[in-house]
């Protein structure tokens, strides 16, 4: 990957992560796994660039989870703690253990919101980044992506025999069974076809029950219903923001997620918040409330979240069932006012494609001051190039028309 699209992905992580913290990123061919250093100013080093896209999404993705998890910090404790214990055998065990653990519960973090393919190609990673061929030992006081072949089997194990069954998937999946069996005895050889739209048939009907029953629990009073009427559940970016007692719009935190995806966050009153997502309309919907039950059992268990808030959660999880990933009278207030400030600068957004004066674009780029991506889009239909710049306020300062030369080079990053 080339540095502008390494840039813009580690944006999008830090995002992604809510993680509002400057960490740098780095090139050392000399080190021989990825590693996170440093405590005040926090840094990534790869030992290469030349990796996919996916490679270094999962790496720095891994990284990234080290530091929200503060992993650096408990590695810097332990150390200390060798030094004064240094004649201690059980304490040399201790980091041991320690830094296997923090290895295995930050791959559960990141595979959580993986499917099967998501993992194997995560997988795939953590055994190319053990083969770097590289030889120069890594730091003690970093957090590194590899920490031994005996760990990186057990990790390996543990990341294809991790699997997140549901109730729900447990019914579908007994019913597709059951009617595949009757199926196939009464019908013996019915067009494959037949079977299949059967099948569907049977997919559909599960669904449709999931959602009038999400439907028919939207319709009870439901906690969310009051903050939704006094504007208090904001929609930015497809991210649900639940404002608690004494949270001001100015106060939410800032991110984004991928197209088709909602994020729900509760924002609360000490300044902390909890969140729930991505999660992909298509795939992940039908589970969010079950979903939801679950993690907020446990985050009452560990009192991040109260009673009154793990119910406004759900509240908004049934909710966003019942309507299908939306809300009435909650809009994408962030979304709306930046294309409404692109109409201004004859720019149209229609099924996803950009029009600057009514003539298609192939390539749109919105700059932030530090040259930083707002929005990008490549549509190969397109007939213009367009980049907009905005100023130190976030407003726009200025569009232009690029040529063809300067395009290319945001196509080729």
């Amino acid at each position: 990957m080339n540095s502008l699209c390494m840039w813009e992905e580690m944006g999008y992580l830090l995002e992604k992560l809510h993680i509002k913290s400057n960490v740098r990123l780095y090139i050392n061919r000399q080190v021989s796994s990825p590693l996170l250093a440093g405590l005040i100013c926090p840094c990534i080093v790869l030992p290469s660039e030349k990796m996919g896209k996916t490679d270094f999404r999962n790496i720095i993705s891994h990284e990234l989870t080290h530091f929200k998890r503060k992993d650096m910090f408990y590695k810097w404790l332990v150390q200390i703690t060798l030094c004064i214990h240094w004649f201690n055998p059980f304490v040399y065990l201790l980091a041991r253990e320690m830094d296997r653990l923090c290895e295995l519960s930050c791959d559960e973090a990141v595979i959580k919101k993986l499917d099967n393919q998501g993992k194997k190609e995560y997988g795939n990673t953590l055994l190319k980044m053990a083969d770097s061929g590289n030889t120069l030992k890594d730091s003690i006081a970093s957090v590194t992506l590899s920490e031994g072949k005996k760990l990186l089997k057990e990790r390996l194990e543990r990341i294809m025999g991790f699997k997140k069954k549901t109730m729900i998937y447990s019914i579908v999946t007994a019913a597709l069974t059951l009617a595949l069996c009757v199926t196939a005895t009464a019908m013996g050889n019915v067009d494959q076809a037949e079977t299949d739209n059967k099948v569907q048939l049977i997919q559909n009907q599960a669904k449709d029950n999931l959602y009038q029953k999400a439907l028919k629990n939207s319709n009870k009073e439901n906690p969310i219903d009051k903050l939704i009427a006094q504007n208090r559940v904001i929609l930015e970016d497809s991210i649900y923001h639940i404002l608690c007692d004494g949270v001001k719009k100015s106060d939410i935190s800032s991110g984004s997620v991928s197209d088709g995806c909602i994020e729900m966050v509760l924002e609360q009153s000490d300044g902390g918040y909890a969140s729930i997502g991505p999660v992909n309309l298509k795939k992940d919907l039908d589970d969010l409330v079950n979903y939801t039950k679950k993690v907020c059992k446990k985050w009452i268990k560990s009192k991040t979240v109260s009673q009154k808030e793990a119910e406004l959660m759900i509240g908004l999880a049934e909710k966003l069932v019942a309507g299908n990933g939306k809300i009435k009278g909650v809009e994408d207030t962030k979304n709306n006012s930046r294309i409404s400030e692109y109409i201004k600068w004859n720019i149209k957004k229609k099924n996803s494609a950009y029009y600057y004066k009514n003539k298609r674009v192939r390539v749109f780029v919105d700059l932030r001051s530090d040259k930083s991506i707002v929005e990008y889009s490549y549509d190969k239909k397109g007939t213009v190039d367009v980049k907009v710049t905005r100023n130190k306020k976030g407003t726009i300062s200025k569009v232009k028309r690029l040529s063809k030369k300067e395009a290319d080079k945001f196509l080729k990053g």
